[in-house]
Formats: structure tokens, sequence, C-alpha cells
């Protein structure tokens, strides 16, 4: 006589709700990233990558930042690893506060129609920057990418408004040079310019650079290229600039403290990387 059998089939599997009004961080910090922020993304090229580069709109609490590398429009891009460039990236934190990268998980681009791009970021024990803490975020995110124009070719420099000399933040001291105002433009690699004028450092790009890449614009006369180095390698890695972005970055602080151009250290990064 055979015995009877329980029931073989499994237990249904429950599916994970992704929230759709935002990307919700748990863990060392509990905080919510509005969907609703107008984030802006940039599709940027770098070699022969293209890259899309979500930047976020917030003035206050929670944030998050996006960098998919080898982008193709819809899709899954993972592992997620820090630094960008050899595999997509996410972060997230606080405005004013501590940051967590991405060291596994995924982005999904669910749409990306006429400009607008939403997708889902899925990432658990994103790591503190210079701390032990974890979060996990999950969410969605949206963003409208920002028109770009083609990289200028080397010309005639435009003449721009005069500017009179005065400190430019994050730098201490006057500049070695005179200062104009022009209205910049965002390339297709991501980089921005023009950085000068006919006239003199453009103040438009310096303002947007110091953003980006605050170690190297806020050196002094005196930095050497070990220095400058370090704080090329710092705004790429803590800041997320681009090499483009970078280098537009170290004409503009070698300009305004009157460096060598023999401290250009995009060479030796070239063949060294940051180490």
């Amino acid at each position: 006589m055979m015995a009877g059998c329980g029931s073989s089939n499994p237990a249904p599997r429950t599916e994970v709700q992704i929230p759709s009004d935002g990307v919700h961080m748990s863990g060392a910090i509990t905080a919510v990233y509005p969907i609703t922020d107008n984030a802006t993304c940039n599709v940027a090229m770098v070699n022969a990558d293209k890259i899309l580069q979500f930047k976020p709109n917030a003035k206050t609490g929670a944030v998050i930042g996006l960098e998919l590398i080898r982008y193709k429009g819809a899709g899954t891009y993972a592992p997620l690893d820090w630094p960008p460039y050899q595999n997509s990236a996410a972060w997230v934190g606080l405005i004013g506060g501590h940051t967590w990268r991405a060291f596994g998980g995924k982005v999904t681009v669910t749409s990306d129609v006429n400009g607008k791009v939403s997708g889902t970021l899925e990432a658990t024990g994103m790591q503190e920057v210079g701390g032990t803490t974890t979060v996990n975020a999950s969410g969605s995110w949206r963003c409208q990418i920002i028109a770009v124009s083609p990289s200028p070719a080397a010309g005639t420099l435009t003449i721009g408004s005069p500017v009179p000399p005065q400190v430019l933040a994050p730098a201490k001291v006057l500049p070695a040079v005179s200062l104009c105002s022009l209205p910049i433009q965002i390339y297709q690699d991501g980089n921005a310019g023009p950085v000068f004028c006919s006239n003199g450092l453009n103040v438009q790009a310096w303002k947007f650079f110091a953003l980006l890449s605050p170690r190297m614009l806020g050196l002094d006369p005196t930095s050497d290229a070990n220095a400058i180095r370090a704080a090329y390698c710092g705004d790429e890695y803590n800041n997320h600039a681009t090499n483009p972005q970078e280098e537009s970055a170290w004409q503009l602080a070698a300009a305004y403290y009157g460096w060598s151009v023999n401290t250009n250290p995009e060479p030796a990064i070239a063949n060294h990387g940051c180490v």
C-alpha cells in the first residue's frame, strides 16, 4: 500500500514592489529622493563609449547620482561598481551630508523616448564614503536629457564682456590673467565651454567647473605636479568629474594661477591611472 504524499508545488513567489514615487533609502539614513525632482540627464561620449549621466536638481534632502556606461537606451545596467567608467555607477546621500556608493545592484532604464528617460535603481549594502555605515536604495527615477552641442574645434576665440579682477571661489588669491564673461554650452562629451574668451578667462566656465572640480580650482600658484594630479583624481573620484571635464578644469586653473604647461597631469594619468 502506498503512503500518501504532500503537495510538491512550490510556494508562490512574492514580487518585490519597487517604489514609484522616488528612490527610497534605508539603513544609516531613512529618506526618499522624489521622482518629481525635475532631474536632467546628459549623454556624453568618453572614448568610444556613450554614457548617460544623471544630474539631480534637489536643493535639500536626499539626492542620487547615476552614470550608465555603454548606454543604449532601455535595458539593465549591472553590476554597479565604483569608480565609474569601468562599470555603471550609482550613489545616494543627503545634500550637505554623507554619501554612499554602490558596489553591486542594478539600474534598469524602462523608457527612453523623445529625451525623457525613466527607470529604477536597486542596490543593497551601499558603502559610506569615508565611513563604515551602509544604505539600501530602491525606487524609481526620471530625467530630461538636456540639449548638447558638438565639441568645438580649435579656432578664433570670441571676445567676452570684461570682468573686473576678483577672487573666484574656491580660489583664495587674485587671478594671474584677465577675466571675461561668455555664456557656456554643454558639449557631447559632457564637457563645457568656452573656458576662455579672446580677452581672458571665462568666469561662467569657472563657476560651472567649480561645482565639478573644486579640488583643482582650489589649489594655488605654488601647487606642484603631485598636488595637481591628486586634485585631478580627487575630483574624478569624489565629484564624478569626467576626464574631459577635469582637463578643462586644469586649463582654467593653469591660466588662473599661472602654472606651466608641464603641470598637466593628463598624460601621466592616461598611462598610470589614479593610484
